[in-house]
């Protein structure tokens, strides 16, 4: 069990170092700074910031799964729309690096895409294509955040399009 906490915490660690850098900016040795753990024991379980952005990735998909169990649909657009309006405070940018950059993004894009639209529907009760419009709108909106270009009006706009 101690090899599962000591890779959890080296995970949870790292979060931070990922928001406030994106994942290209993040060295192994900014990782194992914040880790707690020496340089010997962060490798033993990671080699490279992508392995440990994968592995936060995942741990980040599956809590929301589990955390919107209790929610409605309005209240899961209320937490997207918080993240838009504090996108630079949120993993997206390092998620958007690692999907353009890494050989093995397509397995962690599928995992999290599949995941989301599971959950849309889910908490919608809408059909899977349906599910799979409201999550590529939303990636869309998080790329317009991203780049400087969202207004307020424009997210509004397309969130209302989720609820009519």
């Amino acid at each position: 069990m101690k090899v599962e906490e000591t890779k959890q915490k080296i995970i949870e660690n790292s979060k931070s170092v990922f928001i406030k850098k994106g994942l290209k900016n993040v060295t192994m040795t900014d990782l194992v700074e914040v880790s707690g753990y020496s340089r010997g024991g962060v490798y033993r379980y990671f080699k490279k910031p992508e392995e440990i952005f994968s592995a936060l990735m995942r741990q980040e998909t599956k809590s929301l799964k589990e955390d919107l169990t209790q929610i409605t649909f309005e209240d899961y657009l209320a937490l997207e729309e918080e993240e838009l309006l504090n996108i630079n405070n949120t993993l997206s940018l390092a998620g958007y690096e690692f999907m353009t950059s890494f050989s093995d993004s397509n397995e962690l894009g599928t995992f999290i895409f599949e995941t989301h639209v599971e959950m849309i529907e889910k908490i919608k009760g809408c059909s899977q294509v349906e599910a799979q419009k409201i999550f590529i709108t939303l990636e869309g909106l998080r790329v317009m955040a991203l780049a400087g270009i969202l207004t307020e009006e424009i997210m509004r706009n397309m969130f209302k399009t989720f609820t009519d």
